[in-house]
């Protein structure tokens, strides 16, 4: 009897973004959701999640407009300053910023 394949994580060479880990064959924009979740869950690091959302909103076609670029990475900046702060001690929450990105992908993927 056929013994079943065994599970394979994929990986990626070291051209490919990490972005298409969360959503092959599909646009950039698609695949970060998942990086949300995964990051809300613990199961990405907040630089891999930033390196994600630069990477995705760098290889979008057609490019983004500037100002969406400019406040995506003004997001990813505050939740990265957040990151280096206790939740009293910062004037934003990591949760806010998060659905902040959320939100920002809502437009963008209006575009």
């Amino acid at each position: 009897r056929a013994q079943p394949a065994p599970l394979v994580r994929p990986s990626l060479s070291a051209t490919e973004p990490l972005f298409a880990l969360f959503a092959p064959m599909s646009t950039p924009l698609a695949s970060l959701p998942a990086t949300l979740q995964a990051f809300r869950q613990g199961q990405l690091s907040l630089p891999d999640l930033a390196r994600t959302w630069r990477d995705a909103a760098q290889a979008h076609q057609p490019p983004l407009p500037q100002r969406y670029q400019d406040v995506l990475e003004r997001v990813l900046n505050q939740l990265e300053s957040a990151s280096l702060f206790t939740e009293e001690s910062c004037s934003f929450s990591q949760n806010d910023m998060v659905d902040a990105l959320a939100d920002w992908l809502s437009h963008a993927q209006r575009l």
